[in-house]
């Protein structure tokens, strides 16, 4: 059994863009949570609680898009305990969430969603890209299951409009 975890706060410093040893893209960066208590009838911030983060591949690539320092997320994830020994012999170990799911807590704030566009490597491969423009004849377009979510069922048009393209710039 798998423990997971859903939790909203706020992104404590900006996403930390690494590439696994296999070439895997990797975000990680931490959440603050802090709890509101009323005591004596006013309310009082107790203890933040920092939890680290951690999601790979393109949700990576789309938090590294999207997250800032401060911005109020919720995350849904799993629970994992990293362990690893130092250059002096010390063991260590860590709680991470890794993430499955990552969005703005829209209670906090607005936001607007700008879909992935794909990008055509060669007459039977695509790829997600970013917020990019990508030309097309609007004919549906066969998605290459090893490579983007099947799911996702559309023309390459429907991807991305103009103003998703300003954004992401």
């Amino acid at each position: 059994m798998e423990s997971t975890v859903v939790l909203t706060g706020y992104v404590g410093h900006d996403v930390e863009v690494k590439m696994t040893r296999t070439g895997v893209p990797m975000v990680a960066f931490r959440v603050g949570t802090t709890p509101r208590m009323r005591v004596d009838g006013t309310w009082v911030d107790a203890a933040t609680t920092w939890s680290n983060v951690t999601c790979y591949r393109g949700l990576a690539e789309n938090v590294a898009r999207s997250l800032a320092k401060g911005d109020p997320v919720f995350v849904q994830g799993r629970v994992r305990t990293q362990a690893w020994v130092d250059d002096a012999g010390a063991h260590h170990e860590k709680t991470v969430i890794e993430a499955t799911v990552i969005g703005h807590d829209l209670n906090r704030g607005t936001s607007s969603f700008c879909r992935n566009s794909l990008r055509i490597v060669d007459d039977r491969s695509l790829v997600l890209d970013g917020a990019d423009q990508v030309e097309s004849s609007g004919s549906p377009v066969e998605l290459a299951p090893d490579l983007v979510d099947p799911m996702m069922a559309a023309t390459v048009d429907e991807f991305c409009d103009d103003s998703c393209a300003e954004q992401a710039a």
